[in-house]
Order: structure tokens, then sequence, then C-alpha cells
């Protein structure tokens, strides 16, 4: 792996998703893209779960895709139209299961897709661990790929990627009880530098923003976003702001440093994962639904 060349313009955007409304969330994301087409952008990263919006409901069932549902095909459609790559996370119905997917859509009408491997508690009530490989062969060079709770496995799902990729796509929701929402964005844009630092790739993470169902049990509960671009040192390009729409867009050169294997960023959640994990509320299995809905 050599280090990148040329700089390429690539997008992330950061934006709230009304639960349940496809049409709508797709008309924001296209007036996202958009703009990011008009700034240059080769590739644009949209959120997980930015056609549905996140949450874990029966309704999930209803809305969940196949490959060759809306979704995606709008997603190829754009790609086409504005020469550029289009991923987003996307509830996909494959076979049987139901998995939170990032698709990467190429202007050429091809298709990558990555299932989230390490659904949270909560999520185990609807989604199935994925078992994609993490890394694909992109018209832009190797993408490293993970979906929001992914990130803190270090040691499992991050230190391969390390020397091994050329560019990172983190798509994510990540929430937090709401007087913790800053500290929790700050903390986690120094641990992901660190990690694309580590893996030695430049990073493009897009997060939602905005209300989400009750998921603790003492707090309420909100999507703080989280939406950056750095480079391979992990050096901060562009970002969204907290709490806020919009997109960041950058110009990076794509291509792998090489890494560090053995940086102390690559660990797996311990005992602390599980504490947090006890505060959040109990969701009933909706996988018996599942048939019924199919």
């Amino acid at each position: 792996m050599t280090s990148g060349t040329a700089a390429t313009t690539v997008a992330a955007v950061q934006m709230r998703a009304v639960p349940c409304d496809v049409a709508g969330n797709l008309d924001k994301a296209l007036r996202f893209l958009e703009e990011a087409s008009s700034r240059g952008a080769r590739l644009t990263l949209f959120p997980e779960l930015f056609n549905t919006g996140y949450f874990i409901r029966p309704e999930l069932f209803d809305l969940a895709e196949a490959d060759e549902g809306r979704t995606v095909t709008w997603m190829r459609e754009q790609a086409a139209r504005h020469d550029m790559l289009v991923s987003g996370s996307v509830a996909e119905r494959r076979g049987d299961r139901l998995l939170n997917t990032l698709f990467i859509a190429e202007p050429d009408g091809g298709l990558h897709r990555y299932a989230k491997r390490q659904p949270v508690g909560l999520e185990l009530a609807a989604f199935d661990h994925g078992d994609d490989e993490a890394i694909a062969e992109t018209s832009l060079g190797r993408v490293g790929r993970a979906v929001c709770a992914d990130l803190s496995w270090g040691r499992t799902l991050l230190r391969p990627l390390a020397g091994n990729v050329d560019l990172l796509l983190f798509s994510q929701a990540s929430f937090s009880p709401k007087p913790l929402g800053r500290l929790m964005w700050r903390w986690e844009r120094t641990f992901l530098a660190g990690a694309a630092k580590a893996i030695g790739a430049p990073m493009v993470l897009a997060g939602l923003v905005g209300p989400v169902q009750r998921l603790t049990r003492v707090f309420g509960a909100y999507l703080y976003g989280g939406t950056w671009i750095t480079d391979a040192e992990g050096r901060a390009l562009a970002n969204v702001p907290f709490g806020e729409e919009g997109v960041a867009v950058a110009d990076v050169s794509i291509g792998s440093t090489g890494g560090d294997p053995s940086s102390k960023v690559f660990r797996d959640p311990g005992f602390g994962s599980d504490l947090l994990d006890s505060w959040l509320v109990d969701l009933p299995n909706l996988r018996p639904l599942r048939r019924s809905r199919q």
C-alpha cells in the first residue's frame, strides 16, 4: 500500500431522519447530496439508517428493503447522475435476516455492502449480526467500512484494517443521555481520530442527529451526530457542528500510510461497556414478526 497522491473531494452528511418517513428522508438526503456534488464531491456518505430514521420497532420489518429496493435504487441512480460514490446504512432484508447494511453505490452501477457486525444490545431485538468482509475494492481504492457500534471493537474489527485500506467510511447513529451528549461528541471525535491514525487512512464519518425513542432507563437520549472528515493522521479537515444538520466537505489524499497495528487504540469493549448496556431499556424480541411481514 502506498501513500495517497492526488487529493479527492469527499463529503459526509449529518441530518435528522424522521422515523418511517422514507420519502421525506430521501428528499432531504437529495438536497444534501446536491450540495456535496456542487462542491465537487466524488463520494458522499450518509448516516446509519438515514432513510428510515433510527428506531427499533416492528415497523422496521415493513420498511426493510432488499438491494433492489427503493433506497438502494435511489443511491445507484444518484451515483450515476452525479458521477460519485453514494454510501449510507439501510435496514436490509437479506433472505430471512434483517441486517443494518452500509451500501456503497458506484457511478457505473456497481454495488458494495457491509452489514453491521456488532449491533448493540437493544438492536439485537431486530437486527442480526453481519458477516460481510470489511474491506471493499472500489473505484476510489480499498475502502474499510464500519457501522456505529462496530467502531468500539478495535481489536476485532478495526485492527485488521491497519495498513490495508486507502479510505475509511464510518456510518453511525450514536445516542447518549442528554446531559452527556456534547462530552460524548468530543470524546468520540478524539477516539476516532486516533483510530484513523492507527489504521493509516483518511476517515469519512457521518452521523444522525436529533430525537430518538426512549433508549435509557433513567435519562432521555438523543442522537448527537458526530460527522467528521480527517486525514490519515487523524487531523480534522471538516465537520458539521454539534447538534446541527449539514454537509462536511474536504479534500483528502486517498491512500495508506501503513498505520500502527500495535496501537493501544485497538481495544474491544470490556466491563465498562457491559455497565453502559445495563442502562439501556429492555426491548421485546421482534424476530417472531419477521416471517409474518415478509
